[in-house]
C-alpha cells in the first residue's frame, strides 16, 4: 500500500491490529506468510483497549516445595452447601496430608461444626502417627478465619496458611481432589439410580476408595501405604447400591421370622470392620459384618398388588381356617321365616309375650287383623273392637267374633268400651272364652 515505507514499525503495526479487530501479535507476525499483500511489521504494539478487555492472569506455579513427612503440612477446605442429605449433611470437610496425599472427609450440617471436626481429626491422626501436626493450609472462609480457630492453632504450635482470595489455586491440592471425588460421586449415583439426597453415602464410599487405589501425587504405591506404611485388600470390596442380605440377631426376632433382612448396600465402617446396608422399608442402618450380597442384583421394594395376589391366591388356602358351620335352627310355631339376605338389617324383636287369645286372632283373620296397640287396656280394647266391625262385614271370620268379644271383655270389663253390637256382645257372654 502506498505511504506504508514512511510510517514507523510500530505505527504500521498498531494500524494493522486495528483494521483486524485489535488481532493478536502472534498473528500479526505470520499474516505475510499467509496472505499476498499484508507488510512485514516488526515492534511493539501498545493497545490500551486490549490491556483492559483481554487482560488474563498468570500461570499459578506452586510458591513452596511439598512436605517430605507426615503432618508437617495439612491443606483443609470446606465443600458447599449441597442438596439436604438423609441425615441433614449439606457441607463436606476435607484434610489432606501433603506429603502422603491421605485424605478424611465429614460431613456436616452446618459450618459451625468445622472446628470440633478439626480437634477430632488432628487428635486421631497425630495419635496414629505418633507426629505432630506443623503447618495447616486454608481458604480465606469465615470458619477458617474465626477467632476461636486462630486461638485454638496458636495453644496448639500451628502455623495459620490463608490463602489470596479468589484464588483457590492457592489451595490447589484440596481443590482438586474435592472436584475429583465428586465426579466420582455422580457417576455412583447415576449408575446406582439413587436420588441426590443420597450423595453422602457415595462420598464416604468415593473417599475410602480412592486411598487404595493409584494416583499420580504418590508414584508406585497408594494412599493408604503412604501412610500406614503397608498395602491395602481389596477382596472385600462390593459393587456400590448392590442387594444385601443382612443378618438379623436373635434377640431382635420371633421364632418364625426371616433370618436375614434384605437391603442396599452403602459403604463401609472402617473402624468395626462391617458393612453398611440401608433398609428402605423401615428407613434405618444397619452395620454388620454378616452379610451375603447379591452384586448383580439390585434391591427391589415388595410390591403390593403382588402381596394382595399371592394372599387371595394362595395363603387363603394354605394359612386360613375353615370357619365352623353355624347350627341352623328349626323355626317353632311363633316364628316366621328369615330372609336369605345377610345384607339386610335385623328385623326388630317381637314382644315376647302375647295372651293365647290374641295369638289366636292374628293367626286366624289375617288381614282383618289389626293389632291392638301399646298402652293402657281401654286403648287395646278399642282395636280389639275395631277388629269384630271388620269381622261382621266378612262371614268368613263370623265365627271369631265371640273371641273378639271375650278379648275386649277380659281387657275391660266395661262392655260399652269394647263391643258396641249386642248380638256380638251376647254371644260373647255365651262363648266359653267370656267365661275364663
Amino acid at each position: 500500500m502506498t505511504g506504508h515505507g514512511s510510517w514507523h514499525d510500530a505505527e504500521k503495526r498498531m494500524l494493522w491490529h486495528c483494521r483486524l479487530a485489535h488481532v493478536g501479535l502472534k498473528a500479526l507476525e505470520i499474516l505475510p506468510k499467509v496472505v499476498t499483500d499484508a507488510p512485514t511489521m516488526t515492534g511493539k504494539c501498545d493497545c490500551e483497549s486490549c490491556i483492559k478487555c483481554k487482560l488474563a492472569r498468570k500461570p499459578f506455579t506452586p510458591t513452596t516445595a511439598r512436605a517430605t513427612e507426615p503432618l508437617q503440612l495439612v491443606q483443609s477446605n470446606i465443600c458447599g452447601p449441597l442438596e439436604t442429605a438423609i441425615r441433614g449433611g449439606r457441607y463436606i470437610l476435607l484434610f489432606i496430608d501433603d506429603a502422603t496425599r491421605y485424605t478424611d472427609e465429614y460431613i456436616l450440617k452446618s459450618k459451625l461444626e468445622g472446628l470440633e471436626k478439626f480437634k477430632e481429626w488432628k487428635a486421631l491422626r497425630e495419635k496414629e502417627s505418633g507426629k505432630h501436626m506443623k503447618q495447616c493450609r486454608t481458604d480465606g472462609g469465615g470458619e477458617y478465619t474465626s477467632k476461636k480457630f486462630a486461638e485454638y492453632l496458636k495453644s496448639e504450635g500451628i502455623l495459620k496458611e490463608t490463602t489470596m482470595p479468589h484464588t483457590p489455586q492457592s489451595n490447589g491440592v484440596v481443590e482438586r481432589a474435592n472436584r475429583t471425588i465428586m465426579e466420582h460421586v455422580r457417576c455412583m449415583l447415576d449408575d446406582a439410580g439413587l436420588l441426590k439426597k443420597d450423595w453422602t453415602f457415595a462420598f464416604s464410599v468415593a473417599v475410602y476408595l480412592k486411598k487404595s487405589t493409584a494416583t499420580r501425587s504418590v508414584v508406585g504405591k497408594t494412599l493408604y501405604e503412604a501412610w500406614h506404611g503397608r498395602k491395602p485388600f481389596l477382596n472385600h470390596l462390593r459393587v456400590f447400591r448392590c442387594l444385601a442380605f443382612f443378618h438379623v440377631p436373635k434377640e431382635k426376632r420371633k421364632k418364625l421370622d426371616y433370618r436375614a433382612t434384605p437391603g442396599i448396600f452403602v459403604g463401609y465402617s472402617i473402624s468395626t470392620k462391617q458393612y453398611i446396608v440401608y433398609d428402605p422399608l423401615a428407613k434405618t442402618l444397619h452395620r454388620s459384618r454378616d452379610v451375603v450380597f447379591r452384586e448383580g442384583k439390585r434391591y427391589t421394594a415388595p410390591n403390593a398388588a403382588d402381596e394382595a395376589i399371592l394372599n387371595e391366591h394362595f395363603y387363603s388356602d394354605v394359612i386360613k381356617e375353615p370357619k365352623p358351620t353355624p347350627i341352623e335352627k328349626q323355626p317353632t310355631e311363633h316364628q316366621t321365616e328369615e330372609s336369605l339376605d345377610n345384607d339386610r338389617p335385623p328385623e326388630p324383636p317381637k314382644p315376647k309375650t302375647k295372651s293365647r287369645a290374641l295369638a289366636g286372632l292374628e293367626t286366624s283373620l289375617g288381614d282383618a287383623w289389626k293389632p291392638p296397640a301399646e298402652g293402657s287396656s281401654r286403648n287395646r280394647a278399642s282395636k280389639l273392637a275395631e277388629s269384630a266391625k271388620l269381622a261382621l262385614e266378612d262371614e268368613e271370620f263370623e265365627d271369631m267374633i265371640p273371641i273378639y268379644a271375650a278379648a275386649a271383655i277380659s281387657n275391660n270389663h266395661d262392655h260399652e268400651d269394647g263391643i258396641d253390637d249386642p248380638k256380638s256382645y251376647k254371644a260373647a257372654t255365651k262363648s266359653p272364652l267370656a267365661e275364663k
